[in-house]
């Protein structure tokens, strides 16, 4: 229970971190980001070595190992290196652009998918109903916070938002958005490729 409420409390300073970000613009409240983040992975890692030593291991358990170090794996991808930084960070009348490119044409918040197949498929590879348990009450908190930007936070903070809510959907993929992302994320590669 400690470990779920740390990820708990990890979501609201997000929270508090993009208010901070919208209306305060504190320095003393932009670690909000950054302590959350320390919360929720720390609280991870405690819960993991809790059930470490319960868990058995079976061919079951490396696959649903494997299907979860691959969500954790698209997880760091779309949160840290999918924006590209020129398309994320040109600004105009002061805002950065959202980007809708790659996996952000997918959903405009695909990193709550992953967060919530990674917290299950590591539930499932260590038999534990406490880390699926909390894996659940931190995505929903996920989904909270990411309803909170897709409502007030980004239509302030980033430019093009309110077009990219017509052209992308929620957090559902169709099979336009699923299109979408892999003729951009070809696009993008074949650029690379030439550089």
């Amino acid at each position: 229970m400690t470990y779920t409420i740390a990820g708990v409390v990890g979501f609201l300073l997000f929270v508090l971190y993009d208010i901070n970000s919208v209306l305060w613009r504190r320095k003393s409240l932009h670690c909000g980001f950054f302590a959350g983040n320390v919360l929720i992975i720390g609280a991870t890692i405690m819960l993991i070595k809790r059930v470490w030593n319960e868990a058995f291991v079976s061919m079951g358990s490396v696959l649903w190992g494997l299907l979860a170090l691959f969500f954790l794996g698209l997880l760091i991808y779309t949160l840290f290196f999918a924006l590209p930084f020129g398309d994320t960070y040109q600004t105009m009348d002061g805002r950065p652009q959202v980007c809708s490119a790659g996996v952000y044409a997918l959903c405009r918040h695909p990193g709550v998918l992953w967060f919530f197949f990674f917290y299950l498929f590591l539930g499932l590879s260590l038999h534990s109903l406490q880390l699926v348990g909390t894996g659940m009450v931190l995505s929903l908190c996920n989904l909270g916070y990411v309803i909170l930007q897709d409502i007030w936070t980004f239509p302030r903070s980033l430019g093009g938002y309110e077009e990219y809510k017509k052209s992308t959907p929620f957090l559902i993929p169709t099979k336009g958005s699923i299109m979408a992302c892999l003729t951009t994320l070809r696009q993008r590669g074949r650029k690379e490729h030439e550089v």
